[in-house]
């Protein structure tokens, strides 16, 4: 993986300059091997220098505590020495940082009654920290603006030492590699956050006032270093922070979550007034790369917004589970009613996540009880709205849960992985698509069982229920039980609710 993302990136320009720039690329005629090792002695050197500049100017980088290395994912930083738990790592001055106002979002009248279908309506920026928001996107465009102007003064900028050390913009981050439809077709959920990704994106871009001075490319690619490297920081603002955004992202693994030197090693802090800095979270042994939790997300969320390809295992994983109009033509009035209100019109495509809309009074849940409800009693409790975190949660039908095993199989059977030899040129984000689709059906599979689960249980129930009373309470059960097939995905119609 080194050697492959090092070959990507050994024809780079040196300086960010060139890369936003559009300068021409000449292939060294050295050696490949020979070719790679210069070119990362050369980042290494960047970064030592712009250490020392921030050392010079107030910064605290101590050079026998940490210092620039190149690891697995590109240009890092390393521990130089065992390191304890609330040393800290490195500070750097506000005065240091680049930085731009973020006006503070207006606040909103919050709804009495929030709508259960919100986050699976197609709402632009429900992943996006920075992009979800016209202040924020504001920011954004204001930063990369200013990247670029800092660029043209050249070494006449107070961030020249930072902006030669920059790496160059993600490559598979969507503002520097269009993505083809037949990847974005791959998953629904990388669908949906590829084309809010890409609106935020022509916002930011269309509302420039460098389009003149700039190419879209130069645009693009300072854009999507301010999307892939931003801090939002106190006083309301958003910044590029010099040397600490050379801090790669810790990546959760599911498999060694629970294991103390696979923790997230470090945390970003704001303790001092003026100062921005790292702190160890935990003991590091020495030659240990220093990484944080850049955002608790899913790798589908990694790869558009950061442009960070996955690894597997990630246990902040999530998958979508789409629900179309065909799922709900056949239902009652009333049911529409109560979908209306719900903010749904019926054209427009719910995607829902999973596993966390399987949990208790979920939207998925929730949504898949008032589909299968038969009676008043049922569309009462799935309509009901939660007062209180102790107040008791009627149990799910069987009818609801057969609705929901039907919905991800159906998900898990529309997923497909991308042809990772078709494209050469489009293989390193060929093979991150696929990654993201085997990381969502594994979820599917996990929710899968969870709800085959659920249905053994009821069958148990049904059982102890016969047992108990005769067996009409039973056969009240086992009726509510069968009224859907396993492989159904609508409702029945039913005459009077």
């Amino acid at each position: 993986v080194l050697w492959s993302s090092l070959l990507v990136r050994s024809d780079w320009a040196p300086l960010v300059l060139g890369s936003l720039h559009g300068a021409a690329r000449q292939r060294s005629p050295m050696p490949l091997r020979a070719s790679v090792q210069r070119w990362c002695g050369a980042r290494v050197e960047a970064a030592e220098a712009l250490r020392s500049f921030l050392v010079s100017k107030g910064a605290e980088l101590d050079a026998q505590t940490l210092g620039p290395g190149i690891g697995t994912h590109g240009l890092g930083i390393f521990a130089r020495r065992p390191i304890a738990k609330g040393e800290v790592l490195a500070a750097v001055p506000r005065s240091l940082v680049l930085e731009v106002p973020l006006a503070p979002t207006t606040p909103t009248v919050p709804t009495l009654r929030p709508s259960p279908l919100a986050g699976a309506l197609p709402t632009g920026g429900r992943w996006y920290d920075v992009l979800g928001d016209g202040a924020g996107r504001a920011a954004a465009r204001r930063l990369a603006e200013r990247l670029l102007e800092e660029e043209e003064k050249g070494s006449k900028s107070l961030f020249a030492p930072y902006i030669h050390a920059l790496p160059a913009p993600p490559q598979l981050h969507p503002l520097q590699q269009d993505w083809s439809a037949e990847l974005v077709e791959c998953s629904p959920m990388l669908k949906r956050l590829y084309e809010e990704a890409a609106h935020c994106h022509h916002l930011c871009l269309s509302a420039s006032t460098r389009r003149a001075q700039h190419s879209s490319a130069q645009l693009s690619g300072a854009l999507s270093l301010v999307l892939s490297r931003n801090f939002a920081l106190q006083g309301s603002a958003l910044g590029l922070l010099p040397f600490i955004d050379f801090f790669n992202h810790h990546r959760d693994d599911a498999s060694t979550a629970t294991a103390v030197s696979t923790r997230v090693p470090c945390t970003f802090q704001e303790r001092w007034p003026g100062m921005v800095a790292m702190v160890a979270e935990r003991s590091i042994y020495q030659g240990e790369e220093l990484t944080f939790r850049y955002v608790a997300a899913p790798d589908s969320v990694l790869l558009v917004q950061y442009g960070i390809a996955p690894e597997g295992g990630n246990r902040h994983n999530l998958a979508g589970v789409e629900v179309f109009h065909d799922d709900v033509a056949k239902i009652c009035r009333e049911k529409w009613r109560v979908l209306q209100s719900w903010g749904w019109d019926g054209h427009t495509p719910l995607l829902f996540t999973v596993p966390d809309g399987l949990s208790s009074r979920a939207p998925l849940r929730r949504f898949a009880q008032l589909l299968a409800s038969v009676d008043q009693e049922e569309l009462a409790a799935a309509t009901a709205v939660r007062r209180g975190r102790r107040s008791a949660q009627p149990a799910t039908p069987p009818a609801a849960v057969q609705l929901l095993i039907s919905w991800l199989l159906r998900a898990r059977a529309r997923m497909r992985l991308p042809d990772l030899v078709k494209d050469e040129k489009d293989c390193p984000l060929s093979a991150a698509v696929a990654a993201v689709v085997a990381g969502e059906r594994d979820v599917l599979e996990d929710c899968l069982q969870q709800l085959e689960q659920e249905l053994l249980l009821w069958e148990l129930r049904v059982e102890k229920s016969e047992r108990a009373i005769g067996g009409w309470e039973g056969v009240s059960i086992r009726r509510s039980f069968s009224t859907l097939a396993l492989g159904s995905i609508t409702t029945p119609e039913t005459a009077d609710v």
